[in-house]
């Protein structure tokens, strides 16, 4: 099995933690880390998953202009039934089109055009909230933060919020799932605060679902649930 991390060092809210579990979790496979001056592995390789979490804005910006050159590769890749998970605003460059907004002016900047959403990215209002998403009847516990809202997902959504909001503030919707893509708009470790969906993930590839550190994630679960339930998130 062979796992690309997009932009690793870029990572920020401390996700990199969320891309270190997966390591520990496939402890058989082969991590490349890909660089921003980096050419993508996955331009000349064959990999299994693909994944990219919360960057910052103005690093999204030259993101989005190092995988340009290689996004028809990355959306055949992924019609031919390669894993690919998003996280947060990483998905502001993955949509058909990116508006960015602040007082009162708005720019259009460039995305890679893979999926059929659309963003909207308002610097004038951030957001950050505690959440908890429905997915297969698991409480998934994570967080919800940045500018953007994303709108599109009607038909290809991933879970039910139960608290919190979905791919955009009107609706109880979340994540957009196209194939074996799966674009999570929240984040917070998602891996390694909930031990369910991890092993979700390790039985999508065929491997065992014992989890590294199982008792401790499982007990870090349980202490994030106790606190979001003290905050009067359920």
């Amino acid at each position: 099995m062979i796992v690309e991390v997009l932009y690793q060092e870029l990572f920020i809210y401390g996700e990199k933690g969320n891309t270190e579990y997966l390591r520990q979790m496939f402890k058989d496979a082969k991590f490349v880390h890909t660089q921003l001056n980096d050419k993508p592995y996955f331009a000349d390789n064959h990999v299994d998953l693909i994944i990219i979490e919360p960057i910052s804005e103005r690093h999204l910006e030259v993101v989005c202009g190092r995988l340009k050159p290689y996004a028809a590769k990355l959306r055949e890749l992924i019609d031919a039934g390669a894993h690919f998970i998003a996280f947060n605003n990483a998905l502001d460059i993955l949509g058909k089109s990116l508006t960015e907004q602040s007082l009162g002016k708005k720019e259009e900047k460039e995305t890679l055009n893979l999926f059929d959403y659309t963003t909207i990215r308002d610097l004038d209002d951030r957001y950050a909230e505690l959440a908890v998403l429905e997915y297969k009847n698991i409480d998934v516990l994570a967080m919800s933060m940045g500018f953007s809202q994303y709108y599109g997902n009607t038909s290809n959504y991933i879970y039910d919020v139960k608290s919190g909001f979905g791919f955009n503030k009107e609706t109880k919707r979340g994540g957009y799932r196209y194939k074996n893509a799966f674009l999570i708009e929240a984040l917070g470790n998602v891996f390694m605060y909930n031990p369910e969906i991890a092993k979700l993930l390790l039985k999508r590839f065929d491997c065992d679902d014992s989890l590294p550190f199982e008792a401790d994630a499982y007990a870090a679960h349980k202490q994030r649930s106790r606190l979001w339930k003290k905050c009067g998130i359920h």
